[in-house]
């Protein structure tokens, strides 16, 4: 039942993220400097994040050491959306979000289906 919950709602922040994601951009590139700042802080997150996955050895950790880098380069995307403005970025960085999304989802399937397992 929590992995439904968890992926119904992973699901309803990609239609989020599909449709607000231009204004949420348009939003922060108004706060630059600070956006850039906080961007580059989720970068950082992402990046530990990505070495913690790497030290894991289980079925799961390529799903999520894929998502973490989907993630950081997202939070690049991002940066470069707030800083330059270049229209290329915007969509890139809905398109990448949008992806690591997905392989969030994918990877709460493939957990729970290695947790069932004996």
């Amino acid at each position: 039942m929590q992995r439904n919950i968890e992926i119904f709602s992973t699901a309803i922040i990609a239609i989020c993220v599909m449709f607000g994601g231009r204004a949420i951009l348009a939003t922060l590139t108004q706060f630059s400097g600070i956006a850039s700042f906080v961007l580059f802080c989720i970068a950082c997150f992402q990046a530990v994040r990505l070495l913690r996955t790497l030290k894991q050895r289980d079925e799961v950790a390529r799903l999520a050491a894929s998502r973490d880098i989907a993630a950081f380069l997202a939070a690049l995307f991002a940066i470069v959306a707030v800083l330059v403005r270049a229209s290329w970025s915007i969509g890139t960085t809905i398109a990448t979000v949008e992806f690591v999304l997905i392989l969030e989802i994918m990877r709460i399937i493939t957990a729970a289906k290695y947790q069932e397992q004996p």
